[in-house]
């Protein structure tokens, strides 16, 4: 029997699997991805839970054994991983994406950098919501929507407790799973915009909001340094990342609140009219 791929992220096609509460969850988290594909998969996900203990299993094999939270976001990684590679005509950046005024606001940075919490942070203050972990850029400059669930780390629950109640994990996980739809009314962004602005954010703890414009060079510098898939694009990734640069505007944010800096984010978007 042929196997038929049940959801989509990008051009990464896979299916979901597990006992009957852990399909349950991974369809709650997913559902935004869901798409019946005609070909097979390219995956296989699946998350068995049984006694509060969750497992995640990547193509037959067991990758993680514990909190259902972190359990989820294993299996989140690696499709993450799967849409990159999905992509080849894309330049793939590491970056949160929301929309404000038609167009896409890049925040790029790598990990443990905070994008994840200012990203909901900046829906909860009324952007729309594209990503908090790929920003893929076609030939056109413009951003393709990838509406994971944003994942967030205990640490960040004290900087946002109000969004506790869009959580899909179970109380007492170490991450936040949440789904980016219902946080807001701007919703969740389905279409490619042009970028509008890339923020590089820095997270310090106890730092007033501090902004500062970024030249060209440093744009495309933060973008090349975020990419994913840079040494495979070379010279072409190279020459897109510098349109980008040249058609947008920067910003570096120095913050200690991500709620403060989605504030002030706000705006210096309607400041530049993104």
């Amino acid at each position: 029997m042929t196997t038929t791929a049940t959801h989509r992220a990008l051009g990464h096609r896979f299916s979901l699997g597990g006992n009957e509460d852990g399909l349950a969850f991974l369809e709650r988290i997913f559902h935004r991805m869901k798409h019946s594909c005609l070909s097979g998969p390219t995956n296989s996900y699946e998350l068995f839970i049984e006694d509060d203990i969750a497992r995640s299993v990547i193509d037959g094999r067991t990758v993680y054994s514990g909190d259902i939270g972190e359990a989820a976001s294993r299996l989140m990684t690696a499709i993450n991983h799967g849409a990159v590679r999905s992509l080849h005509e894309h330049d793939v950046i590491h970056a949160a994406v929301v929309s404000f005024g038609g167009a896409a606001i890049i925040v790029a940075a790598n990990s443990r950098r905070g994008k994840s919490t200012l990203c909901s942070a900046l829906v909860s203050a009324g952007f729309g919501y594209m990503s908090d972990e790929l920003a893929p850029i076609g030939h056109d400059l413009k951003v393709e929507p990838y509406a994971k669930p944003i994942t967030i780390r205990a640490g960040s629950f004290s900087v946002i407790p109000h969004l506790e109640e869009f959580d899909i994990a179970r109380q007492g996980s170490r991450r936040w799973i949440l789904d980016a739809h219902l946080i807001s009314d701007a919703g969740t962004t389905t279409t490619a915009l042009p970028i509008g602005l890339v923020v590089i954010p820095w997270f310090v703890e106890g730092s007033d909001v501090q902004i500062r414009s970024l030249s060209p060079g440093e744009i495309a510098a933060a973008l090349m340094t975020n990419s994913f898939n840079i040494p495979t694009r070379r010279r072409a990734g190279v020459e897109r990342m510098a349109a980008v640069a040249r058609s947008t505007r920067g910003v570096e944010i120095i913050h200690g609140n991500a709620l403060d800096a989605a504030s002030e984010l706000r705006q210096v978007a309607e400041g530049f009219g993104a």
